[in-house]
């Protein structure tokens, strides 16, 4: 961890590139805001997560560290590129085992995602990490955005009923 760093990684959730196989308007906006995060000093690591959800797309966080790579200029050390997530929950779990697979055993990381989908973060991310905090890379336009909030809505209404209350750490 850098001299200046309060987390071990910006981690960057997952989010579908485009069919063409780029980086979509969501991938672009969480990235950019995890790269200026890393560009702060406030992590040393960005962790882009995503597997390949459909066998016609590439892989999310390839798609993301490239486009780190080409278009901010982020060194390949500071990639690391989880890449078997499917979901929000997965993101938050393999990217505790690959922080912990580095060596950080009570990693602290910010997780950069669109500001409906930060309390999802938050939630599923907690019982992984000694530190979490969400930071909103924005949302998306309005079009996009209903359908999604509506999707946040019924997944977080479930998640009350099915996760276990915290007890503490």
């Amino acid at each position: 961890m850098g001299l200046n760093s309060l987390f071990d990684a910006i981690v960057v959730a997952g989010c579908p590139p485009t069919p063409a196989g780029r980086p979509s308007e969501n991938m672009r906006r969480r990235v950019d805001k995890g790269v200026a995060l890393l560009r702060e000093g406030r992590a040393p690591l960005l962790l882009l997560t995503g597997g390949i959800r459909r066998p016609t797309r590439p892989c999310e966080a390839g798609v993301a560290a490239a486009y780190a790579r080409e278009h901010h200029g982020v060194q390949e050390e500071a990639l690391l590129p989880e890449t078997e997530s499917l979901n929000t929950e997965q993101n938050a779990r393999f990217a505790a085992r690959a922080l912990r697979n580095r060596g950080i055993q009570e990693p602290r990381v910010l997780v950069v995602s669109d500001r409906y989908h930060g309390r999802r973060c938050r939630l599923l991310f907690a019982p992984h990490f000694a530190r979490v905090e969400v930071v909103s890379a924005g949302n998306p336009g309005w079009a996009r955005l209903m359908p999604a909030l509506v999707k946040e809505m019924v997944i977080l209404s479930w998640l009350r009923l099915t996760l276990p209350r915290p007890t503490g750490r």
